[in-house]
């Protein structure tokens, strides 16, 4: 394509080198421009002559411009490597000791397409950071208390106690009758004792999720020695209440249906405030007196662990001393609950043996099981903690958050590692074998009439085996990393190609640096692992990648005991990794039976508890829409 709108053109060219220019020349005058009370006839004499030198540089790179884009089958890309090469006039000034500014030009990553753009910022060097923002270290945030209601247990000793027993909390649902189901298990809360912790009549009318929500948000305030006598001293402004729902108050919303068949006049007017996720968290803060940060989140199954981290971001920012986080859900009903999943295919059907219906990793999972519950976690900034002498059970080092992108329900397909994964359970006969050293890999798969190409790092203990290649899907080729071709892609190509397991796996990661821990470090996780077919193998391969096949990492799931808890997951497996973190154990999988093919079990925990001195605990949760998110504890040391 040729013309003033072609990205090859002479136009284009001249823009291109028009705007180096005029970086560098700004970033000159900045760099030579000292107060005018200072400048003698030297400086201005120095400062003559070393624009010239730019000016002369500068025409010299656009000249260079001009020829690389004179020739046929020039683009962008070729403009975009001129510009790399052009020499900022910053390092220019300093390699001849005129620079009198500590600014610099900072460059980012080439683009690897030459349909990327490619960013060129000035940015400020640590030492201009470090004058114009006083270095404050970083507030440490600890868990103090907490407090859980659960099908295992209300009490958080009584909980964890029955999960290292390997009990399950997953019976026949007995709320209402549920007959016409194709699942009719849950674990289910039969009773609840809410004497002491919600009056009769706010217990009579709130929705089940925000009356567990409290009572697990005052037993974990007790857990935490929070007494009226600390309660009085604290900085009432800086305390906060987040936790949230990824269900709400759905109880409500049906039984005010159910009321409108009947008249209009029969709906409770507390249907709407006591429906609302946002409601439990104000309730408890109306209860407790606290004017700090207050709301809630919903982003599904991952709500619990979204509402901890952004907690703790509050105490990090110093706009908390204490904040009461976690998660709560109570959806096992017949309309949106129970109902909704069951029309989604999502629930597991095993009704004649409820115990053995979550089975997260075996290979005869068939769905998750519902459960309800809440979990609330006493975050503490650390001197606030140490000063009024409280407990300290583990440390919050961080975490992180990622979209998926790609579907509201399933998790983004993972072709390229499940098949690297695959391989060598694959039937034979295989077509070629290719022995690779560990080493950077391209990989060409076929799309349509096109073919995609990405790079893969392998496995070490992958390559040790050698890679099973079938030439009719695609092959593999060992490049050294001079040469690799980084998301080269040809038309027709899907761009979610090439995000594979991205998700996930950037979550993983970026809780890692977030939280400065290694992945040597962490030996303990509590996988999402909901008992589905796709789930439970997406995130383990995740793991894997992140990890490695490292025998002294251990992974269980909670859910295994208890089933999905929805939004309250996230807070109630957290309380579970710090109990672990505590005591020393870890809690049992149990049904795994018949693990599923290409799990390695080796990482993961058997059928019996484990002791563990656990130097970094990583929590997973995921939500429909594709929320992804990571936690990580470790002892307080």
């Amino acid at each position: 394509m040729t013309g003033s709108g072609s990205l090859s053109s002479p136009l284009c060219t001249w823009l291109v080198a028009a705007c180096m220019t005029v970086t560098c020349s700004k970033e000159s005058k900045h760099a030579l421009s000292p107060p005018s009370s200072t400048i003698s006839n030297r400086s201005r004499r120095r400062k003559a002559a070393t624009v010239a030198a730019l000016k002369c540089n500068s025409n010299n790179k656009y000249n260079n411009y001009s020829s690389d884009m004179s020739g046929a089958g020039s683009s962008l890309q070729g403009i975009m490597s001129s510009c790399l090469a052009f020499e900022p006039c910053s390092h220019y000034y300093a390699s001849n000791g005129l620079l009198r500014s500590n600014r610099k030009l900072r460059r980012f990553h080439p683009p690897a397409l030459s349909g990327q753009a490619m960013a060129v910022a000035v940015q400020p060097t640590k030492e201009v950071e470090t004058k114009n923002k006083p270095h404050t270290k970083q507030k440490r945030v600890v868990v103090t208390g907490m407090g859980v209601v659960s099908p295992l247990g209300h009490e958080t000793d009584v909980f964890y106690n029955n999960l290292l027993e390997g009990v399950s909390g997953i019976s026949q649902i007995e709320a209402f009758d549920c007959a016409q189901f194709s699942s009719r298990i849950a674990g289910e809360i039969k009773s609840i004792s809410t004497d002491g912790w919600v009056s009769p009549k706010l217990a009579r009318r709130m929705d089940k999720f925000m009356l567990y929500m409290l009572i697990a948000g005052k037993k974990a305030l007790a857990d935490g020695g929070i007494s009226e006598d600390v309660m009085d001293g604290l900085n009432k402004a800086k305390c906060g209440v987040l936790i949230g729902s990824a269900m709400g108050g759905m109880k409500v919303f049906n039984d005010a249906i159910e009321a409108l068949r009947i008249s209009y006049k029969k709906v409770n007017p507390f249907c709407v405030p006591f429906a609302t996720t946002n409601m439990g968290s104000a309730m408890l803060a109306m209860d407790l007196g606290w004017m700090g940060p207050n709301y809630s989140i919903s982003t599904a199954c991952a709500t619990g662990n979204f509402c901890i981290l952004n907690a703790a971001n509050h105490i990090i920012r110093g706009e908390a001393d204490v904040m009461l986080c976690g998660g709560s859900d109570s959806a096992i009903i017949p309309i949106g609950g129970l109902g909704g999943f069951v029309a989604c295919r999502a629930l597991s059907q095993r009704n004649d043996d409820p115990t053995k219906a979550s089975r997260p990793w075996d290979m005869n999972r068939d769905g998750f099981v519902m459960g309800e519950g809440a979990g609330v976690l006493l975050l503490e900034e650390l001197e606030h903690a140490k000063k009024r002498g409280a407990n300290i059970y583990a440390e919050f080092l961080g975490g992180s958050f990622t979209c998926d992108a790609y579907h509201m329900t399933e998790p983004r397909p993972d072709e390229k590692l499940k098949y690297l994964g695959s391989l060598f359970h694959s039937d034979p006969p295989y077509d070629y074998v290719i022995n690779c050293e560990p080493a950077m890999v391209l990989i060409v798969e076929p799309w349509g009439f096109w073919y995609l190409f990405s790079t893969c790092v392998l496995q070490k203990e992958l390559v040790a085996f050698g890679i099973v290649c079938h030439l009719s899907y695609s092959y593999y080729y060992e490049l050294k990393p001079v040469n690799l071709l980084l998301n080269v892609v040809f038309p027709r190509c899907d761009a979610h190609s090439f995000l594979d397991w991205a998700g996930v796996i950037l979550c993983i990661e970026k809780a890692l640096a977030q939280s400065g821990v290694s992945k040597e470090d962490v030996n303990y996780i509590n996988a999402h692992a909901t008992s589905t077919p796709a789930g439970d193998l997406k995130e383990y391969q995740a793991l894997m990648h992140c990890f490695g096949h490292n025998s002294g990492l251990r992974v269980n799931s909670t859910k295994s005991m208890i089933g999905h808890l929805l939004g309250a997951s996230g807070a109630v497996e957290a309380i579970a990794t710090v109990q672990a973190i505590k005591t020393g154990w870890v809690h049992p999988n149990i049904n795994l039976e018949n693990p599923e093919q290409g799990v390695d079990t080796s990482v993961l925990v058997g059928p019996k508890k484990e002791r563990l001195d656990i130097k970094a605990a990583l929590s997973n949760s995921f939500g429909f829409g594709g929320h992804n998110s990571s936690i990580i504890f470790a002892p307080f040391k």
